[in-house]
């Protein structure tokens, strides 16, 4: 079958646009225009059996198509797939719109097949509407594995306490701030009673830790763990906000306190949880690295001289409210001599600053832009290389990690019977500059700031330790080196 060479304008059309200018053309018999109905026009394309010589004639049409799309050669004098994957096209294009009622099937020649061209406005509606429907089934399908892996992590947490037995005491110090517990065998009533006594306030949780057969313990808990202020029948939901992906509506304190206990984690580690690790790069270079002992009293990160910061807006009668943030402990953007234009610009507008604090109430990590220079960051929970950014509004407290979502998640993978991984959590924010993807940050350019919490660091620490060998059996020969 002779095949025509492809004027060079036709090159990468879209299928509306080529079929169109196919019409105009008169290049193809029986391909032609059939009237309007509704808002677009009609088209009629051959459909004869591939063994008449119509037939055969109007297959030059979906050899074209095919040609196009730079597939001849692997459907080379395959009538019936070119006429399928043409018809194929049609109908998953939303420009197209099949007309039944006006095709002819039943002739011995002369069959078609009658198609509208769907308007720019209707076509738009279909995006849409299918967007819209696919939201809705993706949420639909988060929220129902959301609840299994809750209710599956609730009955691993309970399996774990089930083997031990312990009396608590409990005492509270609301003056530092701290409490202390000390935890006993208790040989009478066996399994987890997690009911508090009836001599401890109703605001007070009890919860005994699992895997204990003997325990002796008067330690310090830091105010910082939550499930000390919490209600015990009405246990007390961490704030969620539906259009932000890192935080969820399952995000509870009582939880996070048993699964603190569940994983071995000792109270002198997780007193450390709001210890912060910064590192700022300048165009892919670190610049600076430094630690933040105790990131709940919060940090500005500025570029400038804070204390004439704080001088000039306090000559513009500035509110002691709004000179909270520049009162924090500051970390001050390193001055270069030799800079790019772009990174002296981004510089330059980045005196005010972003404050980072971490608020013990709901164990998550805060950011807040303050400076000119927009702020971007990608969900330190989703590992998605395609994920968009998001951008901070300027003075909007944004929450940029969740400690809970992230030990829950830890948890999920070391009780899960297949050997996932736990996941990887990068925290980077990106001043100046609009990130593309998640993978364009290693070499992009411009001004990041990474946080790394110490939470982050023990786990990756903790899963190293947990490592699980694999080896083969030893062979003739190792067993002779080693006998």
């Amino acid at each position: 079958m002779a095949r025509a060479e492809e004027p060079e304008e036709d090159f990468g059309l879209p299928l509306r646009a080529w079929l169109v200018k196919r019409i105009d053309s008169d290049t193809y018999p029986n391909l032609r225009w059939d009237g309007d109905v509704g808002e677009g026009k009609c088209f009629r394309v051959p459909w004869g059996h591939k063994d008449t010589p119509e037939g055969k004639e109007s297959f030059k049409l979906f050899q074209a198509w095919a040609d196009h799309k730079g597939r001849s050669d692997q459907y080379a004098n395959n009538l019936h797939r070119l006429k399928s994957n043409f018809r194929s096209a049609l109908q998953k294009s939303d420009d197209f719109e099949e007309i039944p009622s006006r095709a002819v099937s039943d002739r011995q020649t002369g069959n078609y097949r009658v198609f509208r061209i769907v308007s720019p406005k209707e076509v738009l509606e279909k995006k849409e509407a299918r967007r819209k429907e696919k939201a809705v089934r993706d949420s639909n399908i988060n929220d129902n594995k959301k609840k299994r892996i809750r209710k599956k992590r609730l009955a691993v947490l309970d399996n774990l306490g089930a083997s031990s037995s312990c009396s608590h005491s409990l005492n509270i110090d609301n003056s530092v701030g701290s409490g202390t517990f000390s935890l006993q065998p208790d040989n009478i009533t066996p399994g987890l009673d997690i009911s508090p006594p009836d001599d401890i306030p109703s605001d007070i949780a009890v919860i005994r830790p699992p895997n204990l057969d003997s325990f002796d313990l008067d330690t310090s808990i830091p105010a910082a763990i939550p499930v000390l202020a919490t209600n015990w029948d009405q246990p007390q939901q961490l704030a969620a906000d539906e259009g932000n992906p890192i935080i969820g509506p399952y995000d509870n304190r009582v939880e996070y306190a048993r699964l603190l206990q569940a994983m071995d984690i000792p109270p002198t580690d997780y007193e450390r949880f709001s210890e912060c690790r910064i590192i700022v790069s300048y165009n892919s270079d670190v610049m600076l690295e430094k630690n933040i002992t105790d990131l709940s009293r919060g940090c500005r990160i500025f570029y400038g001289d804070q204390n004439e910061q704080i001088r000039l807006l306090r000559t513009h009668e500035t509110s002691d409210e709004n000179l909270f943030d520049f009162r924090l402990e500051g970390i001050q953007l390193p001055t270069v001599s030799e800079l790019s234009h772009v990174m002296s610009a981004i510089l330059n507008k980045a005196g005010l600053g972003i404050v980072i604090d971490f608020d013990p109430a709901t164990q998550q990590l805060f950011a807040k832009r303050l400076c000119q220079c927009q702020t971007f960051i990608f969900d330190a929970h989703d590992p998605n290389s395609i994920s968009r950014p998001k951008k901070l509004e300027r003075r909007e407290k944004v929450p940029i990690f969740s400690f809970y979502r992230f030990v829950s998640e830890h948890f999920d993978c070391r009780s899960s019977s297949s050997n996932s991984k736990p996941p990887k959590v990068d925290i980077i924010l990106v001043v100046g500059v609009k990130p593309k993807s998640r993978i364009t940050l290693p070499a992009m350019k411009g001004l990041k700031i990474e946080l790394i919490p110490y939470v982050v660091e023990y786990f990756s620490i903790k899963c190293n330790e947990n490592a699980t060998l694999c080896y083969s059996d030893p062979s003739s020969m190792e067993k002779l080196l080693r006998s």
